[in-house]
């Protein structure tokens, strides 16, 4: 999983740590910056490599749209400011 341009694994780690995100999501994208593999991760849920890819691209997702609203109400404060 790469990092955005400028963020750390560390700092992307505790991003994650104390996002919204469920517990799942939260683990598996944690584990996936570590350098995990699909198949590493699900033998420890005891799920399939498929059903992880799909919690990590949910939990993508949800990660983008926290962003998008964080930076979008940062933009307007500044507008309004």
């Amino acid at each position: 999983m790469r990092t955005p341009k400028g963020l750390t694994i560390d700092m992307m780690t505790r991003i994650i740590k104390e996002s919204i995100l469920r517990e799942n999501e939260k683990d598996v994208l944690i584990k996936r910056l570590q350098g995990k593999s699909l198949s590493e991760i699900a033998l420890g849920y005891s799920k399939s490599a498929e059903r992880i890819r799909q919690i990590e691209s949910r939990g993508c997702r949800r990660m983008y749209r926290i962003f998008r609203m964080i930076i979008t109400s940062a933009l307007i404060s500044c507008r309004l400011g």
